[in-house]
């Protein structure tokens, strides 16, 4: 009968500050040596006023539900595009319907089984090696991953149009406050001098995940 094999052995944990930066796969985190305090205050020295300005009740989340309630429906029903509209957007709640719900179980059970079977296996072989349980967990994860991110980019396209919206109305309304002096203290809002490359970032992530 074979031996049991020892138990894995705890490696020692790395100082995440040790390293100021670095550089791996072209990508640098790097620390400021100036400290920036800042006070923030207790909540028992809040006033319910400022707590319910900042903080969701329990009221605020029934509310929320109830609302997307009825998208959900129709998105169940096939009919997502009929309530697509200011006031109702079917984006995030992909995972709310019951084919967005199962899919996401299945993920879910998918990656932790496939975590667990790498323990198994690396404890019956007298193995240690984390790296190789991130990687089976990051395989089986690979499409929700891609799924995740083409949402986010839908997302990020969808706010720039609403904010590009916003920013002509606010530049028009202070063109025309300005040309009648209703206010003279109104700055037009100005394109901001950093943008984000999209469209090269879009297709830099989509590339990663061959899509």
């Amino acid at each position: 009968m074979p031996a049991t094999p020892p138990p894995p052995t705890a490696r020692p944990a790395k100082g995440i500050l040790k390293n100021s930066s670095s550089t791996k796969k072209g990508m640098s985190i790097t620390f400021s040596g100036k400290k920036h305090i800042k006070k923030i205050p207790h909540l028992n020295t809040m006033t319910e006023e400022d707590i319910e300005q900042i903080w969701y009740s329990h009221y605020d989340y029934d509310d929320i539900k109830a609302s997307f309630e009825y998208t959900v429906f129709m998105m169940d029903a096939g009919e997502a595009k009929t309530v697509e509209n200011d006031e109702h957007t079917t984006r995030g709640l992909e995972m709310r319907t019951e084919e967005g719900a199962w899919a996401r179980f299945e993920h879910k059970r998918d990656a932790y089984n496939a975590v667990l079977d790498e323990q198994d296996r690396q404890w019956n072989d007298g193995e240690d090696d984390p790296e190789q349980i991130a990687a089976q967990c990051l395989e089986v994860t690979e499409s929700a991953a891609k799924g995740a991110l083409e949402r986010g980019l839908a997302d990020q396209d969808a706010s720039e149009k609403l904010n590009k919206g916003l920013r002509e109305n606010l530049k028009n309304g202070a063109a025309f406050a300005n040309a009648s002096g209703a206010a003279d203290d109104v700055v037009p809002m100005t394109e901001p001098s950093r943008r984000t490359p999209s469209g090269k970032l879009k297709t830099n992530i989509l590339n990663k995940f061959g899509g």
